[in-house]
Order: C-alpha cells, then sequence, then structure tokens
C-alpha cells in the first residue's frame, strides 16, 4: 500500500509510487525477483521509502513490468527512464499548472546540473519559493534490485551515490541469465563514488567470502557492512537496514550535510569534481546493439564500449573491508 505521501504514476508501463517531499535529492529504490513474488511492496523497499519520506527526501518505488527471467537489460532501462521522469519533474502535481509549466520550461532541455550548486549558492533546486524537480538521485536496490540499480548508476549522470542490500551473489548469474559480470562490472564503472554494500551474516543466497571478494573488487571508496546474524529478507529487522544507511550517508556526504541528518532534505549532495568514469562516459544511448556476447563458461555479455577480459576493470584497486558482524557500517579500521 502506498505512504500518506506517495501517489503512483506509470512511466512507458512500469508503474512507481513517488512521494514528493521537495527535496533536491531523490531515493529511487528497487525491489526483488519478479518471478518469486519480488514487488514494489516488499518490507526492505518500503521500510528504505519510509525512512526517507520521515527525514523529507523524495522517494520512487519501481515495480518492475518484466516478471519473466531476463539479462536485466529492460530493468534497467526502466530505472533509467524513471530517474529521467523524477529529474525532468514530470512528477510534480498538476494541482500547481504555473509552478509546473515554470519548471518544465527551466529543465525542458536536460536534467539540472548537480554542479550548479557547486559554490554553496542556492539554486532552483532548493528555493523555497518555487517547486522544482530533485537534481540528483540516490539508488536503493535490494536483492536482484541491487544488481539492477548498480547497473544503471553508469547510466545516470545525476546519480551520486547507491546501497546495494542482500545481492545475490551466489545465483546472480542464474537471476540474470549468465550476464551478471555485465552488470557488475557497470556497477563498479564510476570512480570517487560513495558505495554502500550491506549483507546479513546468514544470508541464503550469498556467502560472506563471496561478499568480500566483491567488496573487494570495487574502488576503494566502497563500504561493505554484514549485519550479524541476519538472513536474506530482514523480517522485523528492517531498521537495523536504515540504520547503516544512516551512517554511511552521514559518512559519505559530511560536508553537505554537516554532521546533522536534518540537513538531507534541503542538502544539494554531489560528487568530487574529478568524478568520471573509467572507460566511456555514461552510455544515454545504451542499446542491445552495443553488445557482444563470449564464449565463456558463464557465457557473460560484454560491452563494446567497455569490454571486460577479467573481473576487475584496469585502474581499479579495490579494498576488503573488515565490516563482519557489526551493525552499522564502518571504514576499514574503525571497527
Amino acid at each position: 500500500m502506498p505512504s500518506t505521501y506517495e501517489k503512483p504514476f506509470d512511466v512507458n508501463g512500469t508503474h512507481i509510487l513517488v512521494a514528493d517531499m521537495k527535496s533536491p535529492l531523490a531515493v529511487v529504490i528497487t525491489h526483488p525477483w519478479g518471478p518469486l513474488g519480488g514487488n514494489m511492496h516488499n518490507n526492505v523497499v518500503k521500510a528504505v521509502a519510509l525512512y526517507f519520506q520521515k527525514q523529507g527526501v523524495t522517494t520512487m518505488r519501481i515495480n518492475f513490468k518484466g516478471f519473466g527471467i531476463s539479462r536485466g537489460y529492460g530493468e534497467m532501462k526502466e530505472v533509467v527512464d524513471c530517474c529521467n521522469f523524477l529529474l525532468y519533474g514530470k512528477h510534480i502535481s498538476h494541482n500547481n499548472e504555473n509552478k509546473v509549466e515554470q519548471t518544465t520550461t527551466q529543465i525542458a532541455e536536460k536534467p539540472m546540473d548537480r554542479k550548479s550548486n557547486i559554490n554553496g549558492q542556492e539554486t532552483e533546486a532548493n528555493s523555497s519559493q518555487h517547486h522544482y524537480a530533485p537534481t540528483s538521485i540516490l539508488l536503493v536496490g535490494y536483492s536482484y534490485g541491487a544488481l539492477i540499480a548498480g547497473s544503471a548508476s553508469a547510466s545516470i549522470y545525476n546519480c551520486i551515490g547507491y546501497v546495494l542490500i542482500s545481492t545475490p551473489l551466489d545465483v546472480k548469474h542464474w537471476l540474470l541469465m549468465f550476464n551478471s559480470r555485465y552488470h557488475i562490472t557497470r556497477a563498479r564503472n564510476r570512480q570517487n563514488f560513495p558505495r554502500l554494500m550491506i549483507q546479513g551474516s546468514k544470508d541464503q543466497f550469498s556467502s560472506e567470502s563471496s561478499f568480500h571478494s566483491l567488496v573487494d573488487s570495487f574502488p576503494s571508496d566502497t563500504i561493505g557492512t554484514v549485519i550479524k546474524d541476519m538472513n536474506h529478507f530482514f523480517q522485523g529487522r528492517e531498521a537495523t537496514v536504515t540504520k547503516a544507511i544512516e551512517k554511511w550517508i552521514l559518512e559519505a556526504y559530511s560536508i553537505e550535510l554537516k554532521g546533522d541528518l536534518k540537513n538531507l532534505k534541503t542538502a544539494t549532495l554531489r560528487l568530487p569534481d574529478d568524478n568520471k568514469l573509467v572507460g566511456s562516459p555514461p552510455d544515454d544511448n545504451f542499446s542491445m546493439q552495443s553488445l557482444l556476447y563470449n564464449d565463456d563458461n558463464d557465457g557473460d555479455v560484454l560491452s563494446i564500449n567497455n569490454p571486460v577480459e577479467d573481473e576487475k576493470p584496469p585502474g581499479i584497486m579495490g579494498q576488503l573491508y573488515e565490516c563482519a558482524f557489526v551493525d552499522t557500517p564502518c571504514r576499514s579500521g574503525a571497527i
């Protein structure tokens, strides 16, 4: 069921629930695998949405329109399309037509540049006089949705970070029809990019060794957290997930938030100036024709623009974070 703040929309056949809190930041949340009943009403998905709504932050829950087995391309495109829906202000209530028209005029060419507030000056996004679209996206993916959210981040310029919860690493090949390497590679593609990965110590679909290996293969600013005695589903323990996210946000965006979570609803979160992608810019013109198939054992799909000869792209040195059996995220040596 929608929360008090959420309204339903349809984006090219994809059903979404948007809670428009008029914040510069929007949190976009993706759900578990559809063939096993995963949808936007999942307990973790809803708990994350409600948490950010209480912080005064705009949220969007996505319901993937495909419930069959796929390689994940369609779901990834859905995430990109739905994020653009927010960034272009198409969700803004038509009860305020004048402000909607003004917003549309100002961002019709492209979504608001996330660097527009680089000098700390007030921008259209956080002006109290008007209702503007969000300028930045934080992706939060749970289970299968974590595989999709991480991959989609490479195609969303305004994405300033992501949180991956219970990534099903030991069954990822089956969920994505042996195309998981393609999505994992896209997920690690950006440098100077805040990432949080959360896992339960008793996750049924991902061992701790698989989780730590994943964290180790990502850039060194990736934070990994294992929550003690928790399984894949976090039933009744959803608060441990949001607590981990809260601590990470305060650390990852400490300059903008100034150590106070209350600033989250008005702060313009941004990436470092030297943010860049490894190999190529965001592939906004992604298409099936840009892919190559290789004949190795797992049959993964490789991108022409960013071919993957091994699991770790050149120039990226990952770091293993010794974060096992803690309830909040930590940086290396912070236990």
